[in-house]
């Protein structure tokens, strides 16, 4: 619960991210701009991401992932907007359910890579740990260290909830480690999304409508 709460601003801010670039578009009657601007704030926000630790306080973690929200919501808003500006009146149906249909194919996608990222990180990470620890393991939970395994990698709160003191910050920092892999797999993904937005062709919205 506590989790979710601290989501809470960077979701608020997401929103309100959206508003802000139809409002900026409308304004200026481009979009090219915005698109980059929303791209860095991706890259800075991931970067933001990736330097969290577990000491860090609840407030930080509120905040933290509140600008590249921010991003994601304004390339979203203003992708959109762009393809529809390039496009005639008969095609914009097809390309916004294009661009709906891209997004919940890229969302998927996304969580299941950065899943995948984390498991095998995981593993990885768990057996090196373990390993390192193998001539310290008590006799009595020699036995159980292939169960141990499959829990931590079942559950994320083993470590807090049943797991043996001897390997319990072992696990932890496992986690930590397999969680910063993940991050860095979000700057990965916000310096290709701004590679992608960089040849964009940008076109003055104002013109468009004259045109029609």
């Amino acid at each position: 619960m506590d989790s979710g709460l601290r989501l809470i601003p960077s979701v608020i801010f997401a929103s309100l991210s959206s508003i802000f670039a139809g409002y900026m578009m409308r304004l200026t009657a481009t979009y090219k701009k915005l698109l980059m601007w929303c791209g860095i704030s991706v890259i800075l926000g991931s970067t933001f991401i990736y330097s969290s630790s577990r000491i860090d306080n609840a407030w930080w973690d509120s905040i933290i992932c509140i600008p590249s929200r921010i991003g994601m919501a304004g390339i979203i808003t203003a992708a959109l907007i762009a393809m529809i500006a390039n496009v005639t009146l008969e095609e914009q149906a097809l390309v916004t359910s294009i661009s709906y249909a891209f997004r919940s194919t890229g969302s998927t996608l996304g969580v299941s890579l950065a899943s995948a990222v984390l498991q095998f990180t995981l593993a990885r990470k768990i057996n090196s740990s373990f390993d390192k620890l193998s001539h310290k393991i008590p006799d009595e939970l020699i036995g159980q260290i292939d169960e141990i395994k499959a829990k931590v990698l079942e559950d994320p709160t083993y470590a807090f909830n049943g797991c043996p003191n001897f390997f319990k910050e072992s696990i932890i920092q496992s986690y930590d480690f397999a969680g910063h892999a993940v991050f860095m797999f979000l700057i990965i993904t916000g310096v290709a999304t701004l590679v992608c937005l960089w040849p964009v062709h940008d076109r003055n919205l104002n013109e468009k409508q004259s045109d029609e």
